[in-house]
């Protein structure tokens, strides 16, 4: 059984997933953050801003960082790679 929880920062839902009396969060890897000079993916795994190619994706405008985490999160999905989009 999965619940679906939103997320307030980035308008999306995070799956629970319920083992008994166990619940496990699964997290997402891309997240949309607000930096000092506009928006960004953070990566968790890379513990900072995600890549875009050779580029950082970073200095954005929110709806540029919502679409990017969106394509990095569904490619991240399809394989155990970096999460990189060339």
């Amino acid at each position: 059984m999965e619940d679906e929880l939103p997320n307030p920062v980035t308008q999306q839902t995070t799956r629970v997933a319920h083992r008994g009396t166990e619940n496990r969060v699964l997290l997402s890897r891309f997240l949309v953050r607000e930096g000092g000079n506009g928006w960004f993916v953070y990566d968790r795994e890379r513990k900072g801003a995600a890549l875009v190619g050779i580029s950082l994706a970073e200095r954005l405008t929110k709806e540029q960082a919502e679409q990017i985490q969106k394509t990095l999160s569904a490619n991240s999905e399809k394989s155990s790679g970096n999460g990189s989009v060339d």
